[in-house]
């Protein structure tokens, strides 16, 4: 119920939270005591088992919610970094993350996402607040 009538970026921390309550019953099946004999240690590993995969995945829809609604944690300086991207005042260039020799962007303006390699001859500058 939380998932479908709660609001984006925080149902999916909630669902994490109740999803890994499933932790208690499944500490006392048969298997999980046989492998893991320990209660707190078993309960423990159980818990982080079903909660952490959840809440990266609830962290990575917050991060995705925040780009999409225009608010995104950092923002590229496009005059200092010499990129040719569409932007303005109002329509920044997000910054994505960096994957492997990567980098990730997202065009405000035209909606399109951006791959950038990694390069010393071609700084990236970040910056907290839209410049354009």
């Amino acid at each position: 119920m939380i998932a479908i009538f709660g609001p984006e970026p925080i149902n999916w921390f909630v669902v994490s939270i109740l999803i890994s309550l499933l932790s208690v019953p499944l500490s006392h099946v048969n298997k999980c005591v046989e492998i893991i004999p320990d209660p707190k240690f078993r309960s423990l590993i159980l818990y982080l088992i079903l909660f952490l995969p959840l809440s990266g995945f609830a962290y990575g829809r917050q991060q995705a919610f925040s780009v999409l609604s225009g608010k995104p944690d950092l923002f590229l300086d496009s005059k200092r970094s010499q990129l040719p991207f569409l932007c303005d005042a109002s329509n920044p260039v997000a910054y994505l993350g960096l994957l492997g020799s990567t980098y990730f962007f997202k065009e405000q303006k035209s909606g399109y996402i951006a791959l950038v390699p990694v390069s010393k001859e071609l700084p990236i500058f970040l910056t907290p607040e839209p410049s354009c």
